[in-house]
């Protein structure tokens, strides 16, 4: 993922994997997402294929951009860009890259396994196989097949089993984030400290609790805005951990 304390001790992500990124609202879960895909494309040469089922296409590339050279997000916002100026500068970032592909899909009709599943299947027949599937974000999607009388959390907790599956049947790594409660991590932390609950960030993750059944790895994302940084929590680690 290109952060050395984590690849160190997870080595990094393997195919069949399911990673799920944990953070608050505007805490940073798409920039994240997207600098870990960025990462695999341009360092890696991993063919990426990026759902967006929050943000539409123009925002996903100009962060695209500010990651990949560097200028902040707020400049490239002012800078007046107009389409095609700014897909070409796109189509530049992904030439420079060897080869590999990085796909984006804003498809926000259809938030659903089954379209991921049959994106796949047509990058497989035209370009070939993703390295790497990242999908933004848990919190909107659902499957075609769910309840009707399914609330959303049980809808997501459907499309994150059949994410899994996908997962294991391509062998590829897929990552993706989750919302958490702030007031669910503010009142456990305060039974941690009475020494009445150990993991806050578990019993604080939006949803069914089949997310953290069945994903590899979760890790939590806590942003210092004041101090321009943030901290990384293990929150659950299969055969590895870091500090």
């Amino acid at each position: 993922c290109g952060l050395d304390a984590i690849d160190e001790k997870t080595f990094g992500w393997m195919g069949g994997q399911l990673i799920v990124l944990l953070a608050p609202s505007s805490g940073g879960k798409s920039v994240q997402l997207l600098n870990w895909a960025n990462y695999a494309h341009r360092f890696q040469q991993k063919n990426v294929l990026y759902f967006s089922f929050e943000m539409d296409l123009w925002q996903c590339m100009l962060r695209h951009l500010s990651l990949a050279y560097q200028i902040p997000y707020s400049s490239l916002k002012g800078m007046g860009l107009t389409p095609d100026e700014l897909t070409g500068l796109v189509a530049r970032l992904k030439l420079a890259d060897g080869g590999a592909y990085f796909e984006y899909d804003v498809s926000l009709e259809d938030p659903t396994p089954e379209y991921v599943d049959s994106r796949i299947r047509e990058l497989i027949q035209t370009k070939g196989k993703p390295d790497l599937v990242v999908i933004d974000y848990m919190g909107n999607m659902t499957t075609r097949n769910s309840r009707r009388d399914a609330k959303p959390w049980e809808r997501q907790g459907d499309a994150f089993e059949k994410l899994h599956v996908l997962a294991k049947r391509y062998q590829v790594p897929f990552l993706t984030a989750q919302q958490i409660n702030r007031d669910t991590i503010r009142e456990n932390r305060k039974r941690k400290e009475d020494k009445k609950a150990a993991q806050y960030w578990q019993d604080a993750a939006s949803g069914d609790q089949r997310l953290m059944h069945l994903a590899h790895f979760v890790i939590g994302l806590e942003p210092h805005k004041d101090e321009s940084m943030v901290s990384y929590h293990p929150v659950k680690m299969r055969d590895a951990w870091f500090a």
